[in-house]
């Protein structure tokens, strides 16, 4: 089984939730990071959430705030995220364009 290591940014990042990827067909994919910045000027509430292949969405993060020109890091201390096929990676903020989000995972192949 191959491993790819990847990144994936995403910018202005706002109430909406974002699909970062959604897991391939006979695939898994290990999450190993995720960061999201605030860039505003006032606090702002974070949110990660996981969807399943019937469309069951569940938080990972729920409302963490994040303060002005900070940094929240959703996994700490080794946490890994695993990731079945057809699951998706998602996130938001509660405010629009507020958060830029970066995310490190191995695709295993």
């Amino acid at each position: 089984m191959a491993s790819i290591f990847k990144n994936r940014i995403i910018k202005d990042v706002g109430r909406l939730p974002i699909d970062v990827f959604t897991v391939a067909q006979n695939r898994k994919v290990i999450v190993l990071g995720i960061s999201m910045s605030n860039i505003k000027d006032s606090t702002v509430l974070g949110n990660v959430f996981i969807k399943d292949e019937t469309s069951v969405t569940a938080n990972y993060v729920k409302d963490v705030p994040i303060p002005p020109n900070g940094t929240l890091r959703a996994m700490n201390g080794g946490e890994k995220l695993i990731l079945d096929e057809a699951h998706t990676l998602q996130v938001s903020s509660s405010y629009p364009d507020s958060v830029d989000a970066i995310i490190s995972y191995v695709e295993q192949t």
